[in-house]
Parts: structure tokens; C-alpha cells; sequence
């Protein structure tokens, strides 16, 4: 069943691309016949040449007989014997041109439409004995056939540019005015009763820019336009109302498809009575009214499914997304940098030396120098070996070598064996100090190495981020970008998307942010805009200059909560952290830490590692690879001992889930309908192994449900008497609940000897 499918889906490859293979053919054929019937002077085609040798290769064939029978059809077979063998030399020539280039496909194109046209063009006014004036002519074909190639070769590539995101320059953007100017001009000879069709799309093509908001592009294509259809038919008013539809168009384009497709009526009629002529004035107007009317009946998704036909989707926007989240990523990555450099620096001045064993220390210490250093260890070397090592073994029980715990073989054959004992002791004390140094620097380098493994997880987080399933949302994006201009925001970017559950969210990127006064306010005008309703955003840093607003859609539920607490006694700081926040992407965190003891210490401890690891999960970062990452900073904070329990939830607006991460915390409290659960787990506090420990949890909540999150201080409190608590007031607000507790706790607590207290209570209440 499995290699049927793999079939199935192989030959539905296949015959996708077997059909987009066949339509670009057919493009390009096409293109060919369109450009080989645009005549200069009377009979040369320097479009038909300049198009075939800019193509690529693998089209070449298509576009050759394309061009061969535009121009077979309007200028007559036998006039077409020089264009088709010139289209001939051309194929030939280029593929020479483009091996000794080494693949310079500009080069090779301008040079083969150049040296063919001329030389062809040359020899046919020669061979019927036209003036020089003619061939002055054919030299002109020649360099706008060169021209015509090179734009040919860039205008070919910008929808591949605009697809995969890379930069189009300013050469590939005027190759691709001239070559749709180019397109116009071929098309412009079709037509049905009366009617330009080329004129028809011209119109089209300038209000289809103009409603996607791009009003430039509008005003340059209504340029564009007039350059190729007004010249070329000697008719001003054309030109003119090209001109003015363009630039009116543009200026009207934030206003909607109707006032664009009046613009463009309203600038033909103008036109018409500035500098019209009367046999083709009711037929420009007619020809406007015509494209008005086809545009107006467009529904805009299907304008925007043409916008993307035409040009693919330009993936700008996700790559701006890409780099924005990276450098938001590289920003919280910094945060352990400078760990990282002191340990380095701390290894670098350290050295690490080989253990060497006691008896070689003594051995070179005492023996070396003394008279009968031959008799021991040449001529009894293996007693000598046996003697030593029981003094060894003796050493490393007693930790020193007492006089009465030297073998009796020492103290009958050396000299000194007083000496050779302190030796023996000095020696033990050297490596057990050696033993102890390798350990802290083993330890550093493990630090070092765990933090290296946390920016790769941080890392890893951010690629999963960027390729989450979540679908672009341009409909938004279009909408909010001029809002928030109009609002003052210096817009670096605006990424909207929709995730797997349909919930909206966006993110906006400026570097100026103007003082917003009432939130509300503007989330309302964001409803009204866009028909959805946000909550407020999560505020944070992307680099120096920029900042991020991460707005998401309402979720189905929202949480209402509290937190209660109460300095230990006797104490001028808490060491208890507690923080709840939105992280802007549909998750809610409530985090809480407890620092090791009580007092300033203790609250710096909490406060750090309840603030870092906060900013790195509002940065979008998981709680398994924040955790590893705090770690790291507390283990490399300083010398001293360093010690935080944390605990974490993290609950899901849209699907009802939490999840808990305890590193030595204490338990939590769930009151879920009419059950009262205990969430307890056993785990290490952070900051003393190098290796993360904590431990998980998830379970399903709804609304009414409530949670407590509790620091050691509350713990005085058994979960019995807890779940009492949340029965007796199961009505009660998250704020009477938390301060319930506190008080509970105080009382439990001996007098004048109660810890650091602090209760958060969560309630979950549907949107």
C-alpha cells in the first residue's frame, strides 16, 4: 500500500510538472510570435532577435519558431528567409558565446542579438543596394536588439527573485518596465471590433498595481504605458490619458477598487479634451470605460490570485520575519555571552596538571639525593615498589603518615624516616589540593559546555518557530501597515499570520513607537479595521533600535489572576519572584521563583532568574530550553553558591492545556470542578547541577477552573487544607483567594520566624 502511494504521489510530481513545463513552453512561444511582428522602420524586428538570444536555453527552440512565425505572419514568408536564418545564426552563436564566456549569459545574449542583427541586417542592404541611410537604420536594430536581449535576460528572472525573496535591483526593475513596455507594443495590432486589447490591458495592468497599494508601481506602469502605446500610434490623447490615470490611480489607491477604476475614466476623458483628436476619441474613452468596467467586476481575490499568477508571492515578508525573530533570538543569547567569556578567561589562566602519584613525588623529593638510592631502587627495586606503596595506602586512609604507620622495611633501611613520612603527608596535601582545582575547573568547563548547548537549543527554537505550519495572512497585513503608519509607528516590518487553531496574530516592528494613551482605544480601531479582536500586546526589544508588538487574536478562554505575598521576618527584601504575562503568541505564564533563603541575596537570586527566563519565553523561546539557559547563568553568576527553585505554568488560550516545570518548587493546587488535585514533584533547584533537572506536568483546565502556585513560605499549609480553602470560597475573586492563603500561612508559621511567602491564584474563565 505504501510503494502505491509513493507512486501515486511520484506520477502527480510528475505531471505537475510535465503541465508547468508545457505552459512556460507555451509562454515563450508566445512571447516569440508577440515580439516578432513588432516592425521598426518599415521592416527590421529588433524585439524578435533581442527576445530569442535573452532566453534561456531551455525555451530557445519555443521562442525561435514563436518569433520565425510572428513575423513569417506579418511581413510575408519570403520577406521572413533573413529573420529566420538570422534566428538560426542567433541559437548557434550564443551557445558558442555562452561556453567561452564561461557562462556570462548578459554577455553572451547582447553580443549574439548584436553581431547577428548587424551583420544580417548589413548584408540584405547591400545585396539590394539601399542607401546609408538604411544602414544606419540597421545599425540602430542592432543596438536595440543588443539592448532588448540584456533586458530579455533580467526581466526573465524577476519572478523567480520576487518568489525566493532575493533583492531586485534597479536594473532588474527597469528591464522589467521596458519589457512589458516591449509586450505592449506587440499586442497592440489585436484587437476586436475596433478595440485594443493591448490598450484594454494597459488600463487593467495600471489599476491592478494601484489596488494592491503599490502607488508608485501604478504611476510608473501608467508611464510605461504611455511611452509604448502613445508613441507608437502617433496619438496624444492616448499618451496623455496614460500618463494621468497613472499618476491618479496611485494617488487613490488606499481608497479602493471603485475610485481607481473612475480615476481611470476621468483621466481618459481629460486627456480626450486636452489633446484629442475626434475619429479616436470615443474610442479611447470606450477602451477606458471598457477596462473600468472588467475591473470593477473583479472580485479582489481574484485580482490578488492575478497579483501572485503573474508574480509569485513575494516572500520579503517572511524573510523579514526570519531575520527579526533570529536577531530577537540573538539578543537573548547575549545574556549568556558574557558568562561564557569569563569562564573562558577563567580557563585560560588556570592550568591543568597531571595527577601524579605519591610515591614518584617522595621518590623524587627525598630519594633521588640520598647514598644509598641504589641499593633501594636499582639493586631491591621491586620491595623498595612494595614498601611505598603500603606507605601510599596508608597516607590516603589517615590523610597524613604518622611515624607509626611507616613500613617497618622503611624504617630499617632509610636514612631518614621521620623525613620521608612529612614527605609522604606534604605530598597527599599537594594532590588533594591539584584534585580539588581539576575538579572546579572540570566543573567550569562543563558550565561552559552546557552553555553552548543551550544557545544551540535556543537556536533550534527559533528554526522551529520560523517553520511552524502557520499560514501568511496578506489580507492583514495590508489593512494594518498604513493604520499604523497613520498612527506614527516607524514601520520596520508587519508579519500576520494564522495559526493551526484559525486564531489571528501579528507582529509589528518599528523603531519609533509613539506613546500610546488609551489601549483600549486602539484595540477597538483595530477591531473595527480588521474584525478581530485582540488582546493587548506583548512590549519587547528586537535589537537597539526596534521594537516588537506582538498582537493574537482572543483566545477561547482568558485568566484572571493575583498574586499575595509577605516578606520573611525580620526581612527588608522578599526572596520570592513572581511574574504573569502574555507572551503574544497565544500562551499565558505564570512563573514564580523562590531564592534559596530569605533576604537581599535570596531576592537577587529570584529576581534574575524569575526576569531572564521570562524575557526568553516572551521572546518565543520553550520553557524546556529557558530553564537549561538559566541554569547556565546562575551556575556562572559568581563564585558563591547560587540557588533558585522555579516554577512555571504555561497555559494555552485556545486549547485549554497547561503545563507545569517544577525545579525544586513546591506543589501546586488545582481546584478542577469538584476535584482538588496536587501537583508535586520532586527535582533539584536550579543552580546546582550543570545538568537541567526539572520536572513536567500537563493536564486539561476550563472555566472555572482554579490554580495556586506557592513559594516554600506556603507550604506551611498542607494540601488538605488547601483544597478547604478553594471548597469553602470556590466563588471567591483570584485576589481574596491569594491574600486567604498568605494569612493562612502566617498564622501556620512560627512567630517571628516565617519564610518569604508568595501565592499566585489563576482563575480560567471562558472569552
Amino acid at each position: 500500500m505504501e510503494k502505491l502511494k509513493e507512486k501515486l504521489i511520484t506520477a502527480n510530481i510528475f505531471n505537475t510538472e510535465l503541465m508547468k513545463s508545457f505552459a512556460l513552453q507555451a509562454l515563450y512561444l508566445f512571447g516569440g510570435f508577440i515580439f516578432g511582428g513588432i516592425s521598426f522602420a518599415g521592416g527590421l524586428s529588433p524585439f524578435g532577435t533581442g527576445f530569442i538570444a535573452g532566453v534561456p536555453f531551455t525555451y530557445l527552440i519555443s521562442a525561435s519558431v514563436g518569433a520565425a512565425g510572428g513575423y513569417a505572419l506579418f511581413f510575408g514568408l519570403l520577406d521572413s528567409l533573413r529573420f529566420i536564418a538570422a534566428v538560426f545564426v542567433i541559437c548557434l552563436l550564443r551557445l558558442g558565446l555562452e561556453q567561452k564566456a564561461e557562462g556570462k549569459t548578459l554577455l553572451s545574449a547582447g553580443l549574439s542579438a548584436l553581431i547577428v542583427s548587424f551583420i544580417s541586417s548589413l548584408g540584405v542592404s547591400l545585396a539590394l543596394g539601399e542607401s546609408a541611410i538604411f544602414i544606419i537604420m540597421c545599425l540602430s536594430e542592432s543596438l536595440i536588439s543588443c539592448a532588448f536581449a540584456c533586458f530579455t535576460v533580467r526581466a526573465v528572472t524577476v519572478p523567480e527573485k520576487l518568489r525566493t525573496g532575493l533583492h531586485i535591483n534597479t536594473a532588474d526593475t527597469l528591464a522589467a518596465v521596458f519589457f512589458a513596455a516591449a509586450v505592449l507594443l506587440g499586442g497592440d495590432r489585436f484587437g476586436i471590433f475596433g478595440f485594443s486589447l493591448s490598450r484594454i490591458t494597459a488600463f487593467f495592468a495600471i489599476m491592478l498595481f494601484a489596488v494592491m497599494k503599490k502607488g508608485t508601481a501604478s504611476a510608473l506602469a501608467g508611464i510605461c504605458c504611455a511611452l509604448a502605446l502613445g508613441f507608437n500610434e502617433d496619438r496624444p490623447e492616448a499618451m496623455t490619458a496614460y500618463l494621468i490615470s497613472g499618476l491618479s490611480s496611485g494617488l487613490l489607491s488606499l481608497h479602493g477598487k471603485i475610485p481607481v477604476a473612475a480615476s481611470i475614466v476621468l483621466s481618459s476623458l481629460l486627456a480626450v479634451i486636452l489633446r484629442g483628436q475626434a475619429d479616436t476619441a470615443m474610442i479611447s474613452i470606450s477602451e477606458a470605460v471598457i477596462s473600468a468596467l472588467l475591473f470593477a467586476a473583479v472580485p479582489k481575490k481574484a485580482l490578488l490570485s492575478l497579483i501572485k499568477t503573474v508574480t509569485p508571492e513575494n516572500s520579503t515578508a517572511e524573510n523579514n520575519a526570519a531575520v527579526f525573530a533570529l536577531k530577537r533570538s540573538a539578543k537573548a543569547v547575549r545574556d549568556i555571552a558574557s558568562s561564557v567569556e569569563a569562564v573562558t578567561a577563567f580557563l585560560g589562566k588556570s592550568t591543568d596538571k597531571t595527577k601524579e602519584k605519591l610515591s614518584l613525588t617522595v621518590k623524587e623529593e627525598l630519594c633521588s639525593t640520598c647514598p644509598k638510592y641504589e641499593f633501594c631502587w636499582i639493586n631491591n627495586e621491586a620491595l623498595t615498589k612494595k614498601a611505598f606503596a603500603e606507605a601510599e595506602n596508608k597516607v590516603r586512609e589517615n590523610e597524613r603518615l604518622l611515624y607509626d604507620d611507616i613500613p617497618e622495611r622503611i624504617t630499617l633501611l632509610c636514612k631518614s624516616p621521620a623525613r620521608l613520612g612529612e614527605a609522604f603527608s606534604r605530598a597527599y596535601s599537594m594532590h588533594i589540593a591539584e584534585l580539588l582545582a581539576l575538579n572546579e575547573i572540570n566543573d567550569a568547563k562543563k558550565t561552559a559546555a552546557k552553555s553552548f548547548l543551550c544557545a544551540g537549543d535556543l537556536i533550534e527554537d527559533a528554526i522551529k518557530t520560523l517553520d511552524s505550519p502557520d499560514k501568511r495572512d496578506t489580507e492583514t497585513e495590508e489593512l494594518l501597515s498604513p493604520f499604523f503608519e497613520k498612527k506614527g509607528f516607524s514601520l520596520h516590518g508587519l508579519h500576520a499570520a494564522v495559526n493551526s487553531c484559525g486564531k489571528k496574530a501579528f507582529q509589528l516592528y518599528a523603531g519609533n513607537v509613539p506613546l500610546i494613551s488609551d489601549m483600549n482605544t486602539l484595540l477597538e480601531e483595530i477591531y473595527e479595521l480588521t474584525g478581530t479582536l485582540y488582546l493587548p500586546p506583548v512590549v519587547d526589544e528586537y535589537s537597539k533600535e526596534g521594537t516588537v508588538l506582538s498582537f493574537t487574536e482572543e483566545g477561547e478562554y482568558s485568566v484572571e489572576y493575583h498574586t499575595a505575598s509577605h516578606t520573611g521576618a525580620g526581612e527588608k527584601y522578599s526572596g520570592d519572584t513572581a511574574k504573569c504575562f502574555y507572551d503574544g503568541t497565544g500562551y499565558f505564564y505564570a512563573v514564580l521563583s523562590d531564592g534559596m533563603g530569605s533576604g537581599g541575596r535570596a531576592a537577587v537570586d529570584s529576581v534574575m532568574t524569575c526576569i531572564l527566563l521570562s524575557r526568553l519565553m516572551r521572546a518565543g523561546f520553550s520553557p524546556e530550553a529557558a530553564l537549561g539557559t538559566v541554569n547556565c547563568a546562575l551556575l556562572l553568576k559568581s563564585g558563591e553558591e547560587t540557588l533558585s527553585t522555579l516554577d512555571i505554568m504555561r497555559f494555552d488560550i485556545n486549547s485549554g492545556k497547561a503545563e507545569f516545570f517544577k525545579a525544586g518548587a513546591a506543589f501546586s493546587v488545582i481546584k478542577k470542578r469538584d476535584k482538588t488535585l496536587i501537583v508535586e514533584k520532586s527535582s533539584m533547584p536550579l543552580g546546582i547541577l550543570t545538568d537541567t533537572l526539572f520536572e513536567k506536568s500537563e493536564i486539561e483546565l476550563s472555566a472555572g477552573d482554579t490554580v495556586m502556585i506557592i513559594s516554600d513560605g506556603a507550604a506551611v499549609i498542607p494540601p488538605t487544607m488547601y483544597k478547604e480553602i478553594l471548597t469553602v470560597n470556590k466563588t471567591a475573586a483570584p485576589k481574596k483567594l491569594a491574600e486567604a492563603a498568605v494569612e493562612k500561612a502566617l498564622a501556620l508559621s512560627p512567630i517571628g520566624k516565617h519564610d518569604d511567602i508568595t501565592v499566585t491564584c489563576i482563575r480560567i474563565r471562558k472569552s
